[in-house]
């Protein structure tokens, strides 16, 4: 389905971020390769994204290059179960109640 920029945005973050494991805002490109093709997006897709996205398309990509091509993920993200959510995992551990 269409997307406002909005979704798009938060959704092409969650994504990003659920690659970035160390969190330093860049993600190697082979792994955004595979999790892209693995997602269902075509190899034709996969490269027009790296033209649009990659500076230094060896190695990484970096969040502000993923975010500049992000409309080629429209078709990818624009049908994702809210699956890619990660809001929960910031909330505080409950607290055992006593005895």
């Amino acid at each position: 389905g269409w997307m406002d920029g909005e979704m798009l945005n938060d959704r092409a973050l969650a994504l990003f971020r659920s690659l970035d494991h160390d969190s330093d805002g860049v993600v190697a490109s082979v792994e955004l390769r595979e999790a892209l093709a693995a997602r269902g997006m075509s190899r034709e897709d996969v490269a027009s994204f790296f033209r649009r996205a990659d500076n230094n398309p060896i190695y990484e990509v970096r969040l502000e290059d993923f975010l500049r091509a992000k409309d080629l993920l429209r078709p990818l993200l624009g049908d994702a179960p809210e699956m890619n959510r990660h809001e929960h995992r910031h909330q505080p551990a409950q607290a055992k109640a006593g005895p």
